[in-house]
């Protein structure tokens, strides 16, 4: 059962499945957590791993990370909690951890901007997540046309 408001953010894809899911087993952790401060502003759901935006994840986490355990074990999969009030290259870095960004450069060109995020060749293989959602994912973050270099 959703309300107006939520079933018309679900609707038009502001809100996806994964948002629900995840929001639905936090609000069951209320009972066993304090959970009063924490926000939860989008989740991304990777073949691996949620990630979890908030403006206060340290509420997520929880003491000792008791919280990001035992809501990883209601989903079955890896949780990330990231502060979405961190600048793009720090999401970026805590998203693709523990492979790391070595650069974010913008190029202007006559067609319009594009951004190159660099990383080190070494660390294609240890990526996370698969390229093509690592891709999608800083496409998402920039808003602009991006592209993954790996030198």
């Amino acid at each position: 059962m959703l309300c107006g408001a939520c079933r018309a953010k679900l609707d038009g894809g502001t809100l996806g499945g994964s948002d629900l899911l995840v929001s639905r087993e936090l609000h069951a952790l209320r009972r066993d957590y304090p959970l009063e401060d924490a926000s939860l502003d989008c989740v991304v759901e990777t073949d691996s791993f949620y990630a979890l935006f908030s403006r206060t994840p340290s509420a997520l986490i929880g003491k000792g990370g008791r919280v990001v355990k035992r809501l990883g074990d209601k989903l079955h999969k890896r949780v990330k909690v990231i502060d979405s009030s961190a600048p793009a290259e720090a999401q970026l870095n805590e998203f693709l951890l523990p492979v790391r960004v070595q650069g974010v450069n913008r190029v202007y060109r006559s067609c319009g901007e594009t951004v190159k995020i660099r990383f080190s060749r070494f660390d294609q293989k240890r990526l996370p997540v698969k390229e093509a959602a690592a891709l999608a994912f800083a496409r998402k973050l920039y808003a602009a046309d991006t592209e993954l270099v790996f030198e």
